[in-house]
């Protein structure tokens, strides 16, 4: 597998959750968009519960995400034309 060529960090608006995108392509496979959700932002104060508890998540499935979501490329482009799309077009309430 070679490495992801470029990756990019969104952080949420509350600074707690945020998402890496990554893209990644096996040796005669089609390229692969991944997207990793993880909980625990780097520059939010935690409580040593709160901490132990992420602790424990990464030792146990042995990455800090929450979830992860793998597109093939054309997937990917209709979720990035729906960000776009929402961005333009909000719902409104």
């Amino acid at each position: 597998m070679n490495e992801p060529k470029e990756e990019k960090i969104f952080l949420c608006s509350c600074g707690t959750e945020g998402l890496i995108v990554h893209g990644l392509q096996w040796e005669d496979t089609p390229i692969e968009i991944e997207i990793a959700f993880w909980k625990y932002a780097h520059d939010v104060s935690y409580t040593l519960k709160e901490k132990l508890r992420a602790i424990k998540y990464i030792l146990k499935k042995g990455h800090p995400y929450v979830d992860m979501v793998g597109m093939d490329v054309e997937t990917a482009k209709r979720f990035v034309n729906a960000i776009l799309e929402a961005c333009e077009n909000p719902e409104k309430e």
